[in-house]
Formats: structure tokens, C-alpha cells, sequence
């Protein structure tokens, strides 16, 4: 007997040991953090971490990893999403974000439902986007001044979604006013060939996209709507939307172009937040505005996801 409490013993002092350390470093892990109040904005009435900005080390910033990209499940966890804050969002609210804010807003929202309508798009200036961040790597300021948002703001409308079809196309209305806009564009919109082809107003649906529910390229928690125009040829097959396929322009942003590929997400009926990709490299981000399906807000199933919401539950409180 003696022998074998020699030889258990021992075992059960570092089992118990073992499990002590491993409940402090549980607890640890499971006990809420509290965040510094001089770490958090409000905009809108919704909560951002400025803990990743200007932080010596990553362990001083709880809301970064290792390798300093945004922790999205601790981000949701501690800073979860009010319904009552996103119904009062609003295009001019988001344009008061910076990039780092509006990516934790996004990965804070689910798909909602594929729109099957028109929505009014706005593009997203913001400190820190895509020129802003070339601008930064080259070491030239003045590169972050270069139109590559003036020029989709002077062509883009909005999109028009086609949920039964499986597609959409892009509302585009040149602005004469930004005349270099237009000399620069002009082999892709010419008024005077496609005249013809014009809506009643003027405008002109091109660039058509697949639509469907994919993996987001930022987020991969849960799913987005996905806007793929490396498949937007197949709109030929389509007898209803095949009149819209113009190859000498829409395969500027098809498989053989700049293979563009948009996700969605919605911040409430009838607003949704946006990120454009071109090869899978993020370029700019985009809102969709619809105020018909706003009045919808207060409707349950308005709010509902046709897209997988992954196995974290979403931070979403009331």
C-alpha cells in the first residue's frame, strides 16, 4: 500500500496542479474584459475598439491578434450590436467612419435577405481605404488623391437586383459635370454608340453579376451576399436579362477583366454595407439605400438572413 501511494501520489499533485492551471487560464479567458472608456467611439449609437490603434504590442491590444488583424469574435463578443442603434444608422452616418470602424461593423452583420430590388449606391469615402493605404506603402501622399472613388461616384447609380434570376446589374449615369471623369471612362459608357441601348431616364444597366450566398473575403465566420461578375456572362442564358449582356463593356469587370467581386451585408432593412474586390484585393467599400424597404424595419422577418450565419452566434442585442 505504502508503495502505491508512493507512486499515485505524486500523479494526483500534478493532476491537481494541472487542473488549477488550467482553470486560471480559463478564467482568465472566460471572465469579461472591461473595457477603458477612452478605447471606445460611439457613432450613431454604436460602439467601435480603438484599442488596435496605436498600440505598442498586441498584447495590449485585445481587439487584435497576433499578426494584427481585428479579432472579429472578441470584437463581437464584448462590443455586441444594438437593433435599436442600427435602425437609426444612416449613409451620412457611415460616412463619419474611418476603415478600421468599418470593418467592425461589418463583421458585426449578417447577410439579412437578397434584395430583390433596386437599391441607390453611394460610395465610401473613408480614411484609410484603398488609396489611402497605396499612398502609405509607396511613402507618396499625394497618391491618396488620385479619382478612383470620384470615378465610380461619377458613373454608378446603384444596383438592380434580380433575386428569382439569380443576377443583377449595375445602374450607371455619367455625370457630364466631371468631364475628365467621363474622357476617362469613355471607351467603356459612350452615350452616342449605346444611345440606343439607354433606359427611360437616361441611364444604363451594365455589368452584370452573380448573385448568391459565399463566403466573405474579410469574415469568414459567416456568410454574405455575394456580387460575382466573373460569372456575370452567364446572364446570357437568362431569356429575361440576356438583352442586357454587352460584352464590349461588361467583360471589363468579368473573369477576363478586372475580376471584380462584391460582398454585402445588411445593416437594416433597406441599407446595406458593402466591399468591392478586384481579384480578391479589397478596393473600396459602398452603400446600398433603399427607403421603400425601411418602412419594413419594424417587421421580424425583415431582419431574417438567407445566408449561413455561422456557428458563433451574433452578438445582436435588442
Amino acid at each position: 500500500m505504502k508503495n502505491l501511494i508512493k507512486v499515485v501520489l505524486p500523479f494526483l499533485i500534478i493532476s491537481f496542479q494541472a487542473e488549477a492551471g488550467l482553470l486560471d487560464y480559463f478564467k482568465d479567458k472566460l471572465t469579461p474584459k472591461v473595457s477603458n472608456p477612452n478605447n471606445q467611439t460611439m457613432i450613431a449609437g454604436l460602439s467601435f475598439d480603438n484599442s488596435g490603434k496605436d498600440c505598442p504590442t498586441p498584447d495590449q491590444c485585445k481587439i487584435k491578434n497576433a499578426d494584427q488583424r481585428i479579432d472579429f469574435a472578441y470584437l463581437e463578443r464584448y462590443f455586441p450590436l444594438s437593433r435599436t442603434a442600427l435602425k437609426k444608422v444612416t449613409v451620412e452616418n457611415l460616412k463619419n467612419l474611418d476603415q478600421d470602424q468599418m470593418e467592425q461593423l461589418y463583421a458585426r452583420l449578417s447577410s439579412g435577405p437578397i434584395p430583390n430590388v433596386e437599391f441607390k449606391g453611394n460610395v465610401l469615402r473613408v480614411p484609410g481605404g484603398l488609396m489611402h493605404r497605396v499612398a502609405r506603402l509607396l511613402n507618396k501622399p499625394n497618391v491618396s488623391n488620385l479619382p478612383v472613388e470620384t470615378m465610380m461616384e461619377a458613373i454608378w447609380g446603384g444596383k438592380v437586383f434580380f433575386k428569382e434570376e439569380g443576377f443583377l446589374l449595375n445602374r450607371i449615369t455619367v455625370d457630364k459635370n466631371k468631364k475628365f471623369v467621363v474622357n476617362l471612362i469613355g471607351q467603356l459608357v459612350d452615350l452616342r454608340v449605346d444611345k440606343k441601348m439607354a433606359e427611360k431616364d437616361g441611364s444604363y444597366l451594365f455589368f452584370p453579376a452573380k448573385l448568391y450566398c459565399g463566403q466573405s473575403l474579410m469574415d469568414s465566420r459567416r456568410e454574405s451576399v455575394i456580387i460575382d461578375y466573373i460569372y456575370g456572362e452567364d446572364i446570357r442564358e437568362n431569356s429575361k436579362l440576356s438583352k442586357y449582356y454587352r460584352p464590349e463593356v461588361d467583360k471589363i469587370a468579368g473573369k477576363d477583366g478586372l475580376m471584380v467581386r462584391d460582398e454585402i451585408r445588411m445593416i437594416h432593412p433597406g441599407l446595406y454595407l458593402g466591399r468591392a474586390y478586384m481579384n480578391r484585393i479589397f478596393v473600396l467599400n459602398f452603400v446600398l439605400h433603399n427607403p421603400t424597404l425601411e418602412a419594413q424595419m419594424e417587421d421580424p422577418k425583415a431582419w431574417g438572413d438567407e445566408c449561413w450565419t455561422g456557428t458563433q452566434a451574433r452578438g445582436l442585442v435588442d
